[in-house]
């Protein structure tokens, strides 16, 4: 494969690839404004990074939506990502206003939230509502 020529899209000098299409930045450290609480950090080399630490990088992907199409591309059914998203946030009460006193088993839940079962297990057990459905 050949080397392409690119202009790195921090410091703007230009750099030799192999691989275009996924590298953007030069091999320089660059200092960086962390797009969350404006901290000043050094990036590591060929990074592109926005954020200063795991806590601004949470936030970042929160308040960017990159962790809903990260879930989404992650259901069996993304058309049903809205019940995903209610449920994440409060399983319980999710079985509760869908399901009213009968407890769905995983399976059920799976199917009504379009996600595997065992993701559906998980935030079950997380948030302790077992007692809202059945365990398969």
């Amino acid at each position: 494969m050949m080397n392409s020529v690119k202009t790195c899209k921090l410091c703007g000098d230009t750099f030799r690839t192999k691989h275009p299409d996924t590298i953007t930045v030069c091999g320089k450290k660059h200092t960086v404004i962390c797009v969350i609480c404006g901290t000043e950090f050094i990036a590591s080399e060929y990074s592109d990074t926005k954020t200063c630490s795991r806590s601004c990088r949470g936030k970042y992907v929160v308040k960017s939506g990159i962790q809903n199409n990260i879930n989404k591309a992650r259901m069996q059914d993304p058309s049903k990502f809205d019940n995903f998203v209610e449920f994440k946030s409060d399983p319980a009460k999710y079985i509760l206003d869908n399901f009213g006193t009968s407890r769905p088993n995983t399976y059920t839940l799976s199917k009504n939230i379009g996600i595997d079962i065992a993701i559906v297990c998980n935030y079950v057990n997380k948030v302790n509502a077992q007692k809202s459905c059945h365990i398969l």
